[in-house]
């Protein structure tokens, strides 16, 4: 499938490039976590600029894990474009239901079947069209959101590609594919000119590219989260809009608070699964506010499909109109940003938004890092890492001020409130966070410490001088 809107898309993107894996380079690591470092601000500035139903074309891949923030970690997710895996995977139904019977069977049932149902041929052509719905600005009325719709087609055999979305007035909104020899990418800019399609030569394929798009890897990867989730429950069994038997899944997020015993709703997250077949019908996310649930996320799956080998599809985008294609060339290689070492007083010398753990917890170290010579008209980006005497880690990643929807719809999973007014968002995969601070910036949080822990810890989290 692929991915949410662009700021989902290019978080994700970056995301994806901090795997924390023992055995890796620490060179490696280091780099890959600079290059993020270093992207961060331009990515939070194209936030403020970017047309909410574009993405990131060479992105658009299959290869979303919703949360993925762990995953999106591995995958991700500051925002990857949410394969509409993780898009699908983050949905609540807004349908009227009505109680059927179907046999009782657990979520984590529902979920192992569902991932065996979602299994696809080794051959053939995937094909799919997802109708995607999203108000990350969390208006109310009649229709406040955007809503577009994804036409994919992925040939299990070769590896090529074809993506392409309108808006559901059928305008093209943006297209990327990879007939064999060729890449195709293409957004659509303001205004009513063409949509400018480049193509470039492909260059070799190590892999990666059939990796991105292997669909039961993703598929897996989204229902892990589910699966292994004790807190989503089947919220019943019932009966969709069609007729349909369907199982609904829903993984209900809930805020507690520093000195409270009681907790408060703040939205959910949730599946629609086939009762027979197993296959995912629609996925859901709300946010509670202001006493009503509002959709911020949502994924319909109106078609999906594996066509014969051979099946006539347009893999060079020839078929569109309206369009113009331009040739162009591959981009040159990134060259690996230069990372320093900074002590709390150089950081506070480039940015007067930062917070330590204070007192450092016993037995633990703190190490600051930052990209070189970052641009002057930008927030500074930087990185702490805490390591505890046994190997235990907290690391904080500034990535500015996210958009609220993005942070509702990936870290779904439950939140918590300081004393001191910080905000932990939880992923539902349980290695990552989202840190909302008083003053407003955010901070991408990768551990594996229990939640018991992380709010301790942010709970001694001060404001660096």
């Amino acid at each position: 499938m692929k991915t949410n809107k662009s700021e989902d898309a290019n978080v994700e993107k970056l995301l994806g490039k901090l795997t924390d894996a023992s055995d890796r380079d620490p060179q490696a690591q280091a780099q890959g976590r600079a290059r993020f470092l270093a992207q961060a601000q331009a990515l939070a500035k194209s936030q403020q600029t970017v047309p909410a139903v574009s993405r990131e074309e060479d992105v658009r891949h299959i290869g979303r894990n919703k949360n993925f923030f762990e995953r999106i970690l591995n995958t991700m997710k500051l925002q990857t474009k949410l394969s509409v895996f993780a898009v699908v995977a983050v949905i609540v139904v807004a349908a009227a239901f009505v109680v059927s019977n179907v046999t009782t069977v657990s979520a984590q049932q529902i979920i192992t079947r569902a991932t065996a149902a979602q299994a696809l041929p080794t051959q053939g052509i995937w094909h799919t069209q997802i109708q995607i719905y999203q108000n990350h600005a969390m208006l109310t009325g009649d229709h406040p959101g955007t809503t577009t719709i994804d036409d994919d087609y992925i040939d299990l055999t070769t590896g090529r590609y074809r993506f392409v979305t309108q808006d559901s007035a059928g305008k093209l909104e943006q297209v990327a594919a990879f007939d064999g020899t060729y890449d195709y990418s293409g957004m659509q800019a303001a205004g009513n000119d063409p949509l400018k399609v480049t193509r470039v030569q492909a260059g070799p394929d190590d892999g990666t590219k059939t990796r991105s798009l292997d669909p039961a890897a993703n598929f897996k990867a989204l229902f892990d989260d589910f699966r292994d989730n004790p807190r989503v429950r089947v919220d019943s069994q019932k009966t969709w809009t069609d007729g349909t038997a369907v199982y609904v899944l829903v993984d209900d997020n809930y805020q507690s608070q520093n000195g409270t015993d009681s907790t408060t709703y703040t939205g959910s997250m949730r599946m629609v699964f086939d009762a027979k077949t197993y296959q995912l019908i629609e996925s859901q996310t709300t946010v509670r506010k202001d006493g009503q649930d509002i959709v911020i996320d949502e994924s319909q799956w109106l078609v999906n499909e594996v066509l014969p080998m051979g099946s006539p599809v347009a893999w060079d985008l020839s078929d569109l109109k309206g369009v113009s294609v331009v040739d162009g060339t591959q981009p040159s290689a990134e060259a690996s940003p230069t990372v320093e070492t900074l002590t709390e007083q150089e950081l506070g010398t480039r940015t007067n938004s930062f917070y330590v753990l204070k007192p450092l917890p016993a037995g633990y170290t703190e190490t600051i890092t930052a990209v070189a010579d970052q641009p002057k008209d930008q927030d500074y980006q930087f990185e702490i890492d805490y390591t505890g005497p046994n190997g235990e880690t907290f690391d904080l990643l500034a990535v500015g001020k996210m958009d609220p929807g993005f942070v509702a719809s990936s870290f779904y999973d439950g939140s918590y409130k300081t004393a001191s007014g910080w905000v932990v968002n939880y992923s539902p995969s349980g290695a990552s966070a989202m840190l909302l601070a008083p003053d407003g910036n955010s901070f991408l949080l990768m551990t594996k410490l229990p939640r018991e822990q992380i709010q301790n810890l942010v709970e001694t989290l001060v404001k660096g001088q």
